[in-house]
């Protein structure tokens, strides 16, 4: 298994998504789980590439932060 944490930090949109199914193609773990950033537009970015190639997926913005990136549990 796979977990991946990438996308909070980089400007959404094709590049972002762009890059991140090029590191996806690169794993050969058969169970990838993404953790989709606080940023609803970064977000929609990394679950996309999720979505493309059947991943899953786990939504940090259901867990409370004090600065939009980390959870605070």
């Amino acid at each position: 298994m796979t977990i991946m944490a990438i996308g909070s930090n980089d400007p959404p949109g094709r590049t972002l998504q762009r890059g991140l199914a090029e590191i996806r193609r690169r794993i050969s773990t058969r169970r990838v789980i993404w953790l989709l950033p606080h940023s609803r537009p970064a977000a929609y970015a990394v679950a996309s590439v999720a979505l493309i190639f059947g991943d899953e997926t786990l939504d940090l913005g259901r867990f409370p932060t004090r600065d939009r990136v980390h959870p605070l549990r």
